[in-house]
């Protein structure tokens, strides 16, 4: 990850890069829309990491990385050791690799660098675990659930939703 490669040897800037434009206006790359073949660069949240042994006694690290939209596993091939001092569970990582589907091990993000982010890079919110159904659904859906309860002791009680309209302490 510290060797210098020429240009050439550079995959292709993905649309909307920062190279030489205003960072502000890039669009944000969501785990949920990672495609394969896709250049990744982007900060996530780490939530593993896991040291394991290559076949030939190296360390290769894996990680599960996330946003806001869902989580994907990621890994590291070289200089494991400094990545995995970077990538401690909790903490925002600004990720450059590839995401790819192996009919094998299956879909990854193969990291080619890795560095602590910067707190103007990214929104904790945007990394922040949320449901992937709008809450608003969810209580929708809930209470429809209740409203097929058959027994009349339980079918009256509606304490939760006293308790989830009130204010958040």
């Amino acid at each position: 990850m510290s060797k210098q490669a020429s240009l050439t040897d550079q995959p292709a800037l993905a649309e909307g890069s920062a190279n030489g434009g205003d960072p502000s206006r890039i669009e944000r790359t969501w785990v949920r829309d990672l495609a394969d073949g896709q250049v990744v660069e982007a900060v996530f949240g780490v939530r593993e990491r896991e040291l394991r042994q290559r076949r030939n006694g190296g360390e290769w690290l894996r990680l599960i990385v996330c946003d806001s939209t869902g989580a994907a596993e990621a890994v590291v091939w070289e200089e494991v050791a400094e990545c995995f001092e970077i990538a401690e569970p909790g903490s925002a990582v600004h990720i450059t690799g590839r995401f790819s589907v192996h009919p094998q091990y299956g879909p990854k993000i193969t990291i080619e660098t890795i560095r602590s982010a910067r707190d103007d890079e990214y929104e904790a919110s945007d990394l922040a675990e949320g449901p992937s159904v709008p809450v608003e659904r969810l209580e929708a859906q809930l209470r429809e659930l209740l409203a097929t309860i058959q027994n009349p002791q339980l079918a009256g009680t509606d304490s939760w939703t006293t308790r989830s309209r009130s204010p958040r302490r």
